[in-house]
């Protein structure tokens, strides 16, 4: 009687590869919860190509205008007037 060769159990990259599915794709399917078999036979999705930019005349994009230091400092007094004003209404009502 001939003995059958004992085979070792085969790793998931090693089953992953073999199908010609990226590792990772079937580790984490698995870690969600999908069973080994369904893991390995469900083709994976491709991803659609990002268009690309069209080129209006040659020009290149505006770039968004940065407040300039006079802008915030303007800011920083109408916010320090509020709030003085909102001090001294309440200075005011405690009379």
């Amino acid at each position: 009687m001939k003995k059958k060769a004992i085979k070792k159990p085969e790793t998931i990259a090693a089953m992953a590869k073999a199908k010609g599915i990226n590792p990772n794709v079937v580790y984490n399917r698995v870690h969600i919860g999908w069973s080994l078999e369904k893991a390995l036979l469900t083709p994976v999705k491709k991803r659609k190509k990002a268009k690309p930019v069209k080129v209006v005349n040659d020009k290149p994009r505006q770039e968004i205008p940065q407040p300039s230091k006079t802008d915030e400092s303007l800011g920083w007094v109408i916010f320090t007037l509020v709030c003085a004003g909102i001090v001294g209404a309440i200075v005011a009502l405690s009379k």
